[in-house]
This record gives C-alpha cells, structure tokens and sequence, in this order.
C-alpha cells in the first residue's frame, strides 16, 4: 500500500472510529430534528459560501500567474486550481507531493518554468497562511479568557510556526549580495541538500520580484476574508442544529482544530478536524455527540463537496489530450 492510501486509510479509520465510539444514533438523532426545507436551504448557503471560498483561493492564484501568462484566464486557473487539490488528495503519485501537484500542472497549462512556478508557491503559501496564524495567535492569547485548549493546541501552532516564520523571513528579507564560491560542489547527501537550499533560495528571492509588498498585501487581505468566513459556517451549523452555542466558542474552537488539522498527519486533516472540534466544544459544555454532529455536517461542506468539485474539475481535464497526458505522468 503507498503512503497516500495509508493515509487515507487511516484517516477514515479514526473518524468511523470516533462516530462509532460516540454513537452514530446519538448523531442521526440530532440531525433527524432539522426540517428537510430549512436542512436543504442552509445546505445551499454553506455550499455557496465554501464555493466562494474556493473562488477566493484561485483568485489568488490568478493574480499571481496573469502577471507572467496574461492569457490565463480565472476559469483555467480555478480548473488547474481544483484539480491539482483533487491530485493532492486523491492520487497516488511518484512526482509530487502536497502544492507540487499545482505547480506540475500550471506548467503544463501555462508554459511558465518550474523555478518561477515554485516562487510563486512560496508566496502563495505565505499569504494563505500568515493571517490563519496570526487569528491562531491572537486566539491563544486570548484562549485562557475564552475557551479551555489542550496543550496539543499550543504544540501544533509551535510546530506550524516554525517553518512558516522561515518562509515568511525567505520572503520578506532583503537580498544580500551573493558571494562567489568556486570551490568544488559537495557531492552525496550534503551536495544534494545544499542544492535543494540553493533551489527554494532563488525561489523565494524570485517570489519578491514577481509578487511586490503592495500586492501581498492585497493577497493577506483576501486569506483574512476566506478563513473569516470557516467559523461562520460552522455557527450555521450549530444554528440549523438547535445549538446554544457563543460565537465566540464557535470561533476560537474552528481556529484551534484548523489549526490540529493542519499538521501532516491524514489527507485534509480527515478525522484530526472532526474529533479536534468535537473534543474541544466538549471541554467548553457542549455534549460530545453535538459536537460530532457539527463537526461531521460542517466537512459534507468544507472537505467532502470540494472533494467532489475537485474530482468533476479532474475528469475534465482528462477530457483534455493535454490533459490526459498530465495525469498519466504523475
């Protein structure tokens, strides 16, 4: 079995493991309260709102690509965009791992080179998540006056700030004037991580000349209105279901198990995020099987639907000669 199926395995396991250990009938019971009518019509607004979540994300990325390829249109993009996610999750693959996937099939779209690509990756990824991790520190300041966190809270925002500080310091230094070295290069293990440190520093000097400060700034703007509107929907959630629960509760708990989910442990945080939000809604009165309830209706919308989006856009682009040459090769 690859590592990707283990994974998925893995994280279908422990979220079927958590909805048994709680019960499904307690769950089903609290979803069976819900009209059909108002299910439906709540169901549509958070599909919209994951839609325009998605929108959103490729938006950054057209903005960052059009400079180089201005024949790229937001539809290709958002295609490319959807479908490399679908390949992330989804494919096993010997080439790529995690936004390499994207970075493989923009080239292919757009004829830009790898190097250019991966700068543009390291500050997409910067601006995606800089603002999450300053709403997560915020929060955990906050968090003793707020809601009861576990210490694994704290340890996976350490874990995640961590390289995120060296990408935002890759970023946002000024560059200093190279020396020449002429010595021979390294060979074996220490000649190729020498190399792959070279690589990703040409990348990030690259990504300041391809995306100016002004424009990230716009880019942060747009990330801070995209994870703004995660805990709105999980607050639907909770509403649709008759739950008495505090904005603010809602809040700081979807940052915190965003935050537990993001580590590397299951495609998507499959199984981390349900079990994380649930645990924490429990720590702070609110009944396990409610929170499982939540949590289980909130990923039909923010994991299970774009999965499926991202599967559509994928057939198409098989659909494609192009296409089908892309991803017979990853």
């Amino acid at each position: 079995m690859n590592k990707k199926a283990l994974l998925w395995t893995a994280g279908i396991a422990s979220l079927l493991a958590v909805t048994f250990i709680t019960g499904w009938d307690s769950i089903a019971d609290i979803w069976s309260g819900i009209a059909p009518v108002t299910l439906a019509a709540v169901l549509a607004i958070l599909f919209a709102l994951q839609t325009a979540t998605m929108a959103m994300t490729a938006y950054q990325w057209h903005v960052l690509l059009r400079k180089e390829d201005p024949s790229l249109r937001f539809r290709d993009v958002f295609q490319v965009h959807l479908a490399g996610n679908f390949v992330e999750s989804v494919t096993p693959s010997s080439k790529l791992g995690g936004e390499a996937a994207k970075v493989y099939l923009f080239r292919r779209r757009s004829g830009m080179c790898y190097h250019d690509l991966t700068s543009l990756l390291l500050t997409h990824k910067y601006v995606s998540l800089l603002p999450f991790m300053t709403i997560c520190a915020a929060l955990l300041i906050a968090a003793p006056f707020l809601i009861v966190l576990p210490a694994a809270v704290y340890a996976a925002f350490v874990l995640l700030a961590i390289p995120l500080g060296l990408l935002a310091w890759s970023v946002e230094r000024r560059p200093r004037a190279s020396k020449i070295d002429n010595g021979p290069s390294p060979t074996g293990m220490r000649g190729r991580a020498m190399g792959a440190i070279r690589y990703l520093e040409t990348a990030a000097s690259r990504s300041r000349e391809l995306s100016p400060p002004a424009e990230r700034r716009s880019l942060f703007l747009v990330s801070f209105a995209v994870w703004g509107l995660y805990p709105l929907k999980i607050f639907l959630v909770a509403s649709v279901l008759g739950m008495d629960m505090s904005l603010t509760l809602v809040v700081a708990a979807t940052y915190a198990a965003y935050l537990v989910s993001m580590l590397p442990l299951t495609p998507g945080g499959l199984g981390a995020f349900e079990g994380t939000l649930a645990l924490l809604l429990s720590f702070n009165g609110v009944p396990f099987a409610a929170g499982m309830a939540v949590a289980l209706m909130a990923r039909t919308v923010t994991f299970w639907f774009p999965l499926l989006i991202s599967s559509v856009a994928a057939l198409a682009l098989l659909q494609r000669a192009d296409g089908r040459r892309t991803l017979n090769e990853i």
